[in-house]
């Protein structure tokens, strides 16, 4: 039997903060070491709301981070899966997010440094958490770039030990490594699926 994962909290745990803070300070911006978990609840709201804006039945719809050589980094992803039997039950949505570039070969593709999507982050982080970003889109894009290129890191460096952290009402992050290779996930929340939900069931 599988042992129970046990997920270290990123609010309470200093090693993603200072992580952050360092790179942070490599770009010439400054982020309060005991607020990180502010940028990162911002930057899971933020997809989960701009996916619920975007999503289309017909469709998969993609919001991606790359970084600025076009390198894939992140991206959330949400699909309605129809109901095939002769019922009332309208379908659901899935939502995920993925490290995995194929992930988003069949998807409508949105970009992180929209401007759309910086609407959405700017509305996330005050509406939260009464926060601004101080210098505009500069903050955005690279406090919530920052953060991915830190949780990327994180799990590389903690896939030997089955590294698993998470931001309650948020998401939960697990690094492992499977035939020699390592693998990252991230689990949205009930809360953020309940975001993308609209009059269709969430799938599980």
């Amino acid at each position: 039997m599988d042992q129970e994962i046990k997920f270290s909290d990123l609010q309470k745990d200093s090693r993603i903060p200072n992580m952050y803070q360092q790179n942070m300070a490599g770009v010439c911006l400054e982020w309060l070491i005991d607020e990180t978990y502010i940028v990162y609840g911002t930057l899971f709201l933020s997809i989960a709301k701009f996916l619920s804006a975007v999503k289309t039945k017909d469709h998969k719809n993609a919001i991606v981070f790359e970084d600025l050589k076009g390198n894939f980094k992140m991206a959330g992803v949400v699909q309605h899966h129809e109901n095939n039997e002769e019922t009332d039950d309208p379908g659901n949505w899935s939502f995920i997010i993925t490290f995995d570039k194929e992930d988003v070969s069949d998807c409508i593709i949105h970009k992180f440094n929209d401007v759309t999507f910086y609407m959405f982050a700017n509305r996330a982080i005050f509406e939260y958490y009464n926060y601004g970003f101080e210098h505009g889109d500069r903050d955005v894009y690279g406090l919530l770039m920052g953060a991915v290129d830190v949780l990327i890191d994180w799990l590389d460096k903690n896939a030997e030990i089955n590294g698993a952290v998470e931001l309650e009402g948020f998401f939960q992050a697990r690094a492992t490594i499977k035939d020699g290779i390592k693998e990252f996930s991230v689990v949205p929340s009930a809360e953020l699926k309940r975001i993308i939900k609209d009059d269709a069931k969430i799938s599980k």
